[in-house]
């Protein structure tokens, strides 16, 4: 692939002059799999998305971005309220769990670079933010006891986006960042690729439909014996949004 000097049109698609905001609500198949330690027991975390599909409650998943020339902003969220409802002998066990995920930061556009081709380009987005997590566990026994735990959390994250247009309409985005440091969780990663197609929604190429895979890893650890709390996991799955730009 080679590179050749900026174009003006190109110039006026990825670097607007005018605040330009982005939506994207979407959906993430999420499986989660790893190790956790609650108040000092250890057990396995191994729930698959067919599994969770079946105790989700209620779920959000929303990005949105704001940018002027090379300087952007973006927000998240992540929410799903799971609960579940085991039987162990004379014993009715329910246990739920909500996890929040929630983070921001800025970026930097680099680009866009055009291609030999004429018709595509490739911009780079550094970028730093951070990254929260609640994690919020109740455990109700019939006829014995409540339990509540949770955790919370702030990473730190530096990462990069990298957008290929390929044609007017199609382009493929890869995002990925490092985190935590100690500073929240021991180290946390996530990375991302997805493959869009633009189209007019409410006007002229203004919303694109994406779809790809997305991986977000955990390690944090806090307290110890009877108190400790560890949380070592990665969410992975496929994901389905649509991104509407006004």
């Amino acid at each position: 692939m080679q590179l050749a000097q900026s174009a003006s049109p190109l110039e006026e698609r990825f670097l607007p002059s005018e605040w330009q905001f982005k939506a994207l609500p979407y959906v993430w198949a999420i499986s989660i799999e790893g190790d956790s330690t609650v108040k000092g027991q250890d057990s396995d975390v191994d729930i698959r998305f067919k599994d969770i599909l079946e105790q989700l409650n209620f779920g959000v998943f929303l990005e949105g971005e704001a940018r002027k020339e090379r300087f952007g902003l973006f927000a998240n969220v992540l929410y799903a309220d799971l609960e579940t409802d085991q039987g162990t002998g004379p014993l009715d066990i329910e246990v739920g769990t909500k996890v929040f995920m929630g983070g921001g930061g800025a970026s930097y556009r680099l680009g866009p670079y055009p291609l030999e081709s004429g018709s595509g380009a490739l911009v780079l987005d550094p970028y730093a933010g951070f990254r929260y997590t609640l994690i919020d566990v109740d455990l109700d026994i019939s006829g014995q006891r409540n339990e509540s735990a949770d955790q919370q959390w702030v990473d730190p994250i530096v990462g990069l986006r990298s957008i290929l247009q390929l044609t007017p309409r199609w382009n493929l985005t890869a995002f990925g960042d490092v985190g935590g440091f100690g500073v929240g969780s021991d180290f946390t990663w996530q990375a991302a690729g997805v493959v869009g197609y633009r189209f007019g929604l409410f006007g002229e190429g203004d919303a694109q439909v994406l779809g790809g895979y997305r991986a977000i890893g955990q390690d944090y650890s806090d307290g110890d014996g009877d108190s400790e709390f560890k949380w070592d996991v990665v969410y992975h799955g496929p994901v389905l949004g649509l991104s509407v730009t006004f």
